[in-house]
């Protein structure tokens, strides 16, 4: 019969832990986000007031909805799994990250993610912080990703459409 513990075999487990905790340092005041292949970079700002700004590429006023919802996304990144760090990280697409995310945090902290490149099931992205490496999933950096290619500037309001001007008629009287 098999019972627990008699003859049973290690089984390799993925525990998840956060990439980032958000206790260590408090709250973050600047988030830069590189996509290293087209160049592209987005940099928010949290001001005093905590307020966040758009800095780069266009300095501008930012969706506090969209930006806040992507720094709460970047606080829950669960590891999938850690690696044993190989001395060619080509391998895992880290030699030349697809992007790097920089943050600065109230206390003076600042700390970066390089993403490489997406797991052989492409369900996950290789990451690197602190000179370790792990797996991410791919649904849960991708919207924070996303902002490099859609800033989240704040929507203008649609002006609304003037009332008509009463136009007089060749007789006399006015039309609308």
């Amino acid at each position: 019969k098999n019972r627990p513990g008699k003859n049973a075999e290690a089984t390799p487990t993925a525990t998840s832990a956060m990439l980032i905790r958000e206790e260590e340092h408090g709250n973050l005041t600047l988030l830069k986000i590189t996509d290293n292949s087209t160049g592209s970079v987005i940099e928010l700002k949290r001001f005093s007031d905590g307020n966040w700004s758009i800095v780069a590429p266009l300095e501008a006023s930012a969706d506090q909805g969209t930006v806040t919802a992507a720094e709460t996304q970047l606080f829950a990144l669960k590891t999938l799994t850690s690696l044993e760090t190989a001395a060619d990280f080509s391998v895992f697409g880290l030699s030349t990250p697809s992007y790097i995310i920089s943050m600065n945090f109230e206390d003076g902290a600042e700390t970066t993610i390089q993403i490489g490149a997406k797991t052989p099931t492409g369900s996950g992205y290789y990451v690197q912080r602190d000179g370790k490496v792990y797996v991410i999933n791919t649904y849960s950096i991708d919207a924070i990703l996303g902002l490099v290619n859609n800033p989240p500037y704040l929507a203008t309001p649609t002006p609304s459409p003037e009332p008509p001007t009463p136009t007089p008629s060749p007789s006399g009287t006015t039309l609308p």
